[in-house]
C-alpha cells in the first residue's frame, strides 16, 4: 500500500485549517529529516479566546504539523 503524500495531505486538510482564526496559509517543510505540514498565523489567540475546536491538530493523516508565527502579517480572509 502507497501513502499518501505529505503535500497531498496538506492540500486535502487546506480548506478545513484555514477556517481557524488567524490561519493564514499552508505548507510543507521538513523536521528532523521529515516533512512535515506548516501552518502559518498571522498571530496567535489568546488563551481566554482559545477554543477545541480552533486548536490546530499534532498530526494530520500521520504527518506531523508545525505551526510557524509570522509577524507583520494582515489577519486572513479566511479568519473565522
Amino acid at each position: 500500500m502507497r501513502q499518501i503524500s505529505c503535500e497531498a495531505v496538506a492540500n486535502l486538510y487546506k480548506p478545513f485549517l484555514l477556517r481557524k482564526p488567524y490561519v493564514s496559509d499552508i505548507g510543507i517543510g521538513e523536521k528532523k529529516g521529515r516533512p512535515v505540514i506548516r501552518v502559518f498565523i498571522c498571530r496567535e489567540l489568546p488563551d481566554h479566546l482559545r477554543q477545541e475546536c480552533d486548536l490546530i491538530p499534532q498530526m494530520l493523516d500521520g504527518y506531523e504539523t508545525e505551526v510557524v508565527l509570522l509577524s507583520g502579517v494582515p489577519h486572513s480572509a479566511a479568519e473565522v
